[in-house]
């Protein structure tokens, strides 16, 4: 009888604090967390991002878009080859990505654009810094 009585509060006490135990034992950041994007995905959601910012025209957004999955597209082709190749020569082939992507994005948007998209990026370089410092200041 005591056996039995033990087990039942042994069961009760496990399953109502499970939940908060294996809350407790969630080990996976948000970044793991979220769901990979395809490279058509990211093209799209950064040509949001830029129009939301500059207010494209159409041909202009069809132009960014091709412009962003050639540059997602190459860049996840040059990841698979990280290991087989050299750092400096990764790197390099990065920098010469970004920059065919910059110089493309540079011919198709106006220059007021240019200028609208520079202040957009560097209010959101400036907001994410901020939210890490008062991130770090909360530690």
């Amino acid at each position: 009888m005591m056996r039995i009585t033990a087990f039942i509060t042994l069961s009760i006490l496990l399953l109502t604090q499970a939940p908060a135990f294996s809350n407790s034992m969630n080990f996976q950041t948000d970044k793991s967390q979220k769901k990979k994007q395809t490279s058509d995905q990211k093209a799209q959601s950064k040509v949001q991002e830029i129009d939301k910012a500059c207010k494209l025209q159409a041909p202009q957004s069809a132009a960014l878009l091709k412009t962003y999955k050639d540059y997602y597209s190459h860049k996840e082709t040059l990841k698979g080859q990280k290991n087989i190749l050299n750092k400096s020569v990764y790197s390099d082939k990065m920098d010469a990505l970004k920059k065919q992507r910059d110089k493309s994005i540079t011919s198709i948007l106006t220059v007021e654009q240019q200028k609208k998209l520079e202040a957009y990026k560097a209010k959101q370089k400036t907001a994410k810094k901020d939210g890490k410092d008062s991130k770090d200041d909360n530690e």
